[in-house]
């Protein structure tokens, strides 16, 4: 717009000019003396000689003109002047609202992207801090799964070589008893089959013994503890 507004004013001050340029050109021939045939040695030699009443004519006419048109010539002059400076003045101040505009609108968006990359920037900070955060949870959550599962793998394998140990241990003394009651056995037998040959016991007699022996051995075996009921009190 300000390209164009001041193409135009050029455009009129050079017609202004141009107008002007003509008008001088016009005075001047106007005011040129009167040729006369006899001394027009050095110029026009091969061209036909205007007679001295027309160039008087002319001359004459151009000043009836002057005098007849010059005013509204010098009113229209003026008239194109103030138009002209009206209209570099309008263009100057329309350039002027113009750049204010422009200026305005782009302070106006300058700081709304400066608004909006204060914002995303913002969001981008508080974005990576929960992200921070959210890793910093999960990892801990992870250590402390991973130590809970090390201490229940500890605990298992600490209980599985206890009971491991106590089932050895029962086996053992299991072992041992039975072995001791089998040589109790034997003895009693024994001592049982001596007193038959010796004294010659009647059959109820050795029922009878037979019939204790079995009550001891269950009496025995009922006084012994169940492994299995220790290992759930140990439990």
């Amino acid at each position: 717009m300000n390209d164009m507004g001041s193409a135009l004013a050029e455009t009129m001050i050079k017609a202004k000019r141009r107008k002007s340029v003509g008008r001088t050109k016009a005075k001047d021939k106007a005011s040129l003396p009167e040729e006369k045939p006899g001394n027009n040695t050095t110029q026009g030699a091969g061209k036909p000689q205007i007679p001295g009443d027309d160039v008087g004519k002319a001359g004459n006419i151009e000043q009836i003109r002057d005098i007849l048109f010059g005013v509204q010539m010098r009113d229209y002059e003026e008239r194109f002047a103030r138009l002209e400076e009206r209209m570099v003045t309008q263009i100057t101040d329309l350039r002027d609202e113009t750049t204010k505009r422009f200026d305005s609108i782009e302070d106006c968006i300058k700081k709304e992207v400066e608004s909006l990359s204060g914002r995303v920037k913002t969001e981008q900070d508080n974005r990576a801090k929960s992200i921070e955060e959210l890793s910093t949870g999960l990892k801990d959550t992870t250590a402390s799964f991973e130590k809970k599962i090390s201490q229940l793998e500890d605990d298992l394998d600490k209980k599985s070589r206890n009971f491991h140990q106590q089932i050895l241990d029962q086996s053992k003394n299991l072992l041992d008893e039975i072995h001791q009651k089998h040589e109790e056995a034997s003895t009693a037998i024994a001592q049982a089959a001596q007193d038959l040959r010796s004294d010659k016991v009647s059959r109820s007699v050795l029922s009878h013994l037979f019939v204790d022996m079995g009550t001891r051995l269950g009496n025995d075996q009922a006084m012994k503890p169940d492994p299995e009921s220790q290992d759930v009190e140990n439990e």
